[in-house]
């Protein structure tokens, strides 16, 4: 499986420069311009409706935005990892930039890593544990990619966005 990603702003400093002021707005032109897929604003809205709240402003709107690109890309490596002999190699969709830009990619245009860098770097660890929630039940899945065996105990707690158990 490969070419599947999430849109995400970039960071502070590289909105700045596509549109250099001291708060972030969202609707010039020139923020306008550097967003390349037609639809990528309305389904960047539209799944940050769905999974969390929408922030009341600009500046934690984008900041939430690599939140979600996270959440979007880790789910499908997780997916696909766990459907080991079905799907055995996942790529996801895009490691750069070609100019300062709102885009799938995890380092910026600058080669700055986001958040999704350090994610999915995890996410491709030997071994990884990883849930799906599927007919209203969580499975859980631990991938084991060594030919070493492990031994240990995994205790798991559900929580909420805030933290707290469920």
């Amino acid at each position: 499986m490969s070419a599947f990603g999430f849109q995400s702003f970039p960071s502070f400093e590289t909105i700045n420069c596509i549109c250099p002021n001291d708060t972030i707005n969202l609707k010039p032109v020139s923020i306008r311009s550097h967003q390349k897929y037609a639809s990528g604003f309305k389904l960047i809205a539209a799944y940050l409706k769905r999974t969390y709240k929408i922030p009341p402003n600009k500046e934690d709107y984008v900041a939430v935005s690599p939140v979600l690109q996270v959440k979007a890309v880790i789910i499908g490596i997780e997916t696909h990892s766990s459907a080991k002999l079905n799907n055995m190699a996942t790529l996801y969709w895009q490691l750069n930039d070609c100019g300062p830009t709102i885009s799938w990619s995890s380092p910026d245009y600058f080669g700055t890593w986001n958040t999704l860098s350090y994610k999915a770097k995890k996410a491709f660890e030997n071994v990884l544990i990883a849930t799906v929630i599927e007919n209203n039940s969580l499975q859980t899945f631990v991938i084991h990619d060594t030919f070493d065996p492990i031994q240990n105990v995994l205790k798991l707690e559900v929580v909420d966005f805030y933290g707290r158990e469920i």
